[in-house]
């Protein structure tokens, strides 16, 4: 139903660009999850890993740059590493890397972390990359909203002289 109504609005355009991106995410989610299960197969280190990506002819890796998947990977290795001892910083930083600059879900980091046997619960994501979010710079325009719609342009004291 709400498919429908959807595509009466905006012939279908926003709803079938929806539906393509978030059915690329789950896929790249997966292949992740494939990839990585490769690292536990073949017995390798992540830093053994993080060296094959980093030598692979292309420029991308799994559909993204290769330089940010060996990002990836060196933040699992942190979370799988980390997930035992009390460097909570670093731990963060990965999951908020993970999680709000690569976009990968929660639920992927989760069965990541599982493979290497390491429990992080979804919420736990959910609250780092949250509080993570709240602390970060906010544009203009969202201030605005959480203001109650009001735009207040502040100026700085010597540009009211």
């Amino acid at each position: 139903m709400k498919k429908q109504i959807s595509n009466q609005m905006d012939g279908g355009l926003i709803a079938k660009e929806n539906f393509e991106t978030f059915k690329l995410e789950s896929v790249f989610d997966q292949k992740i999850i494939d990839d990585l299960s490769l690292v536990l197969h073949n017995k390798w280190t992540f830093d053994q890993y993080a060296d094959y990506v980093h030598r692979s002819k292309s420029a991308k890796y799994l559909g993204i740059d290769k330089i940010k998947y060996e990002s990836a990977v060196r933040a699992f290795q942190t979370i799988v590493e980390l997930a035992l001892r009390k460097k909570q910083a670093i731990f963060n930083q990965a999951i908020v890397f993970l999680h709000q600059e690569l976009k990968i879900s929660p639920v992927t980091i989760q069965i990541i972390a599982q493979l290497f046997g390491r429990y992080i619960p979804i919420e736990t994501i959910l609250e780092i990359s949250s509080e993570a979010f709240m602390k970060k710079e906010k544009p203009l325009w969202l201030v605005s909203i959480i203001n109650k719609g009001y735009y207040v342009e502040t100026k700085k004291p010597e540009e009211l002289l």
